[in-house]
This record gives structure tokens, sequence and C-alpha cells, in this order.
């Protein structure tokens, strides 16, 4: 027999199920609609439906709501993604494939993983600064995947509790990416 508070239970994890369910449609890589609207479009399209924000290049603010997108055909080019509190999560990464792309911050986004850093490469001759933060599933192999990004001037990372190799990682990080300002934690490396 079922009580109300196996009922409640049920209730809650059929609401996190479509929630997951939901998050993953939303990260899908469409490949064919990147064809129609652009990389850029698309990629806007796949980060606010997940809570994300886009600036433009020749653009001071950022985008927040997928309704006042641009007409399509419209050329823009995304500079800057704030993903701060988003549902991005590797699936989509793929959308990340543009030429503009300077700055990405990655602050509390809970489904960001190693995966998603590594995918990262895509954008490794554009990517000047990168934030990672406030994140339990990022891991030392995760920052590692970063030395590739050689035009990054600025890493910031911080609330990482699954970077249990600190020095060593950074020291590797730190001899990739010769250029590039690391700030771990609030100290610079």
């Amino acid at each position: 027999m079922l009580s109300i508070k196996n009922i409640l239970s049920l209730e809650i994890t059929s609401r996190r199920s479509i929630f997951g369910w939901l998050n993953i449609v939303f990260n899908k890589y469409d490949p064919d609609r990147v064809k129609a609207v652009g990389p850029d479009r698309a990629c806007s399209e796949w980060l606010l439906r997940c809570g994300a924000a886009v600036r433009w290049t020749n653009q001071t603010t950022f985008l927040h709501d997928y309704n006042h997108l641009p007409a399509e055909g419209t050329k823009t080019y995304v500079e800057e993604i704030d993903a701060t509190n988003s549902c991005i999560m590797h699936r989509g990464f793929p959308h990340l494939s543009l030429k503009h792309l300077k700055k990405i911050v990655l602050n509390k986004a809970p489904y960001v993983d190693d995966a998603c850093l590594y995918q990262l490469k895509c954008v490794k001759e554009t990517l000047e600064v990168l934030q990672v933060s406030e994140n339990g599933s990022i891991t030392d192999a995760g920052l590692l995947y970063l030395k590739e990004l050689k035009s990054l001037q600025k890493l910031l990372v911080y609330g990482l509790p699954g970077v249990v190799e600190k020095e060593k990682t950074l020291r590797q990080l730190r001899e990739a990416l010769k250029d590039c300002q690391i700030k771990f934690n609030g100290e610079d490396f």
C-alpha cells in the first residue's frame, strides 16, 4: 500500500526525471539547424534555451531572452557566453564551433563536467578568457584539457572540490599556457 510519503517521493522522482529529460533535449546538437541558420545563431538558440546568456560582437549587453533573438538571417557573431546557473551539458558543446568567441563563464553550471572542457578545443584559436567555477564535477583531468587553449590570456578557476592535485595540475597548465594569467581560488599561478 502506498503511503502519502511514498506518493510524494514518486512525484518528486518523476519531476526530476522529466527535468533531466528536458535538459537532454535542450542540449541536443542539431547539425541541420546549424546548416539552416548558421553556427552563431544555432549556438545562441541552444544557450538561451538552457538559461545561459550571449553577447554578440559590437554589442555591450547580454541577451538573456530567447524571444529577443534577432531575425534569422541577421549577421551576428557570438563573442561572449555567460552560462552561470544554466543547464548546458556536453551534448550541446558541438554548438561552440564559433569563429569569434572570446570569453566563456561556466559558473554554477551543474551539468558542466570534464567532457565539456575537453570539447572547448574547438575554440582554441579564439578563446581568450575562461572562468570555470563553483562546480563539483570538474576534476584535475578536466582542467588539463584546457592546455590546448593556446589563445587563452586569462583563466579563472575556483570552487572546484574535484580538483585534488591542485599544485601539479596548475604547474602543467602554467607550462602549457605560458602567456595566460591563471588564478586559482584567488591566487595567481
